[in-house]
């Protein structure tokens, strides 16, 4: 029978010596500091999302917003915006 597999390690951030169970574990920080960087990613991941939404919405406002215009000139969207990119040439 196999004698259970225990190592001690010292953490990267704070230097805090822990135990690591697994023989091939790369475990470089103790479990208090990977909580507070769990912590962090999860803020980070929700701003970004949310900032991406936000383009989103921006972009699709434009897009309605052309949308109306080529309507209101009696085109389709792509008519219009080729129309647009024609002028624009000049």
């Amino acid at each position: 029978m196999e004698q259970p597999y225990e190592r001690e390690v010292t953490c990267t951030l704070c230097g805090a010596k822990f135990i690591v169970t697994s023989k091939y574990s790369r475990a470089k920080r103790c479990p208090d500091c990977r909580r507070i960087i769990d912590s962090d990613r999860e803020a980070y991941n929700k701003a970004v999302m949310i900032e991406e939404a936000a383009r989103r919405d921006r972009s699709m406002a434009r897009l309605d917003k052309l949308a109306r215009e080529a309507k209101a000139h009696g085109l389709s969207y792509g008519q219009y915006v080729a129309m647009l990119k024609a002028q624009q040439a000049g």
